[in-house]
């Protein structure tokens, strides 16, 4: 079924239907519709400090399935997100999922819209954080920080939503048109940072039945509280040592995502990310750690497959 979606991808790529006036991007879905997510991501971590001969690399695959469910209700619309399984090899060897990812398995993140598509509310946030204060060690409870935090966690989801989703309704996109949107994200240790992310319109495409229009989008993050964030995590770690103080260089993310005209949801989505930082360590001795990422997802209509090994809350193995 992915391989068959891929192909029907490509070849809609390859016939890019061109509006004189733009596509007019709204929310009108039918009445309910089901759509699975699968997602792949590739991250490396790089820790180096020649001085003392130390380079350590890290690598971690995650897949995830996500499910999407659209449905009419009294105020307008409703669009919940569930994450279904999750799937993490640490070199290579199966590991467990990150805390978050744990919080969310299983719990949907509901978004209440209006008739137009405006966001009212975020619902569900509560039994994640449930789940994480059941299921999850006070070490990695400790790590989420304000992830467990009711209202900054739903800003951040009303954030997400209205950077990738609210900043296109009732836009009218003209190839090579630009925008841009401020958001939050969580940092490294739990507490919020803000990126203002940039979008160009390229080309729209058919692809089968659905139509979509390939957005590039760039941010950066405040590269400032980004290293404070990073620096109270190894701290942390380290509570033995004297303290170190992080400077990221470089904190970006970049990608692209095929848009449905009318779902304003990702048809297909690319994405890569890379941070790098330095420090000096206790004897005075430069540091580097670079992060870099690369993530891939795909939209199925109805129920995916899932390839998955990983379904049961935090507390199995």
């Amino acid at each position: 079924m992915k391989r068959i979606w891929l192909v029907l991808f490509v070849a809609g790529l390859l016939a890019p239907a061109w509006a004189k006036d733009g596509v007019k991007m709204t929310f009108a879905p039918p009445a309910a519709l089901v759509a699975t997510e699968t997602e792949k991501e590739t991250t490396v971590r790089e820790l180096a400090a020649p001085a003392h001969g130390l380079q350590q690399k890290d690598t971690y695959v995650t897949e995830k399935r996500v499910r999407y469910e659209i449905h009419t209700s009294v105020k307008g619309f409703t669009v919940s997100e569930t994450l279904l399984s999750v799937r993490v090899l640490h070199d290579g060897a199966a590991d467990q999922p990150d805390p978050f990812d744990r919080c969310l398995l299983n719990n949907p993140v509901t978004f209440s819209l209006d008739g137009t598509g405006k966001l009212l509310r975020v619902l569900g946030v509560e039994k994640v954080i449930t789940q994480g204060h059941d299921d999850l060690s006070t070490d990695d409870q400790k790590e989420l920080g304000q992830m467990l935090d009711a209202d900054k966690l739903a800003q951040s989801f009303r954030s997400d939503w209205q950077v990738s989703v609210g900043a296109l309704l009732g836009r009218t996109v003209k190839h090579g048109a630009a925008w841009s949107a401020q958001g939050d994200t969580f940092l490294p240790d739990g507490t919020l940072g803000t990126y203002t992310e940039t979008t160009k319109a390229g080309d729209t495409a058919a692809l089968g039945e659905r139509t979509g229009v390939a957005l590039h989008f760039a941010n950066d993050l405040d590269k400032k509280a980004f290293g404070r964030a990073l620096s109270r995590v190894f701290n942390a770690n380290e509570p033995d040592g004297p303290p170190v103080t992080w400077k990221v260089t470089e904190a970006s993310q970049q990608g692209e995502r095929l848009v449905d005209t009318t779902l304003l949801l990702d048809l297909h989505a690319t994405q890569q990310t890379v941070t790098r930082a330095q420090a000096s360590g206790p004897d005075g001795k430069p540091m580097t750690m670079t992060l870099t990422s690369t993530a891939e997802s795909t939209l199925v209509f109805g129920d995916a497959p899932d390839p998955s090994v990983w379904r049961a809350p935090a507390t199995a193995t």
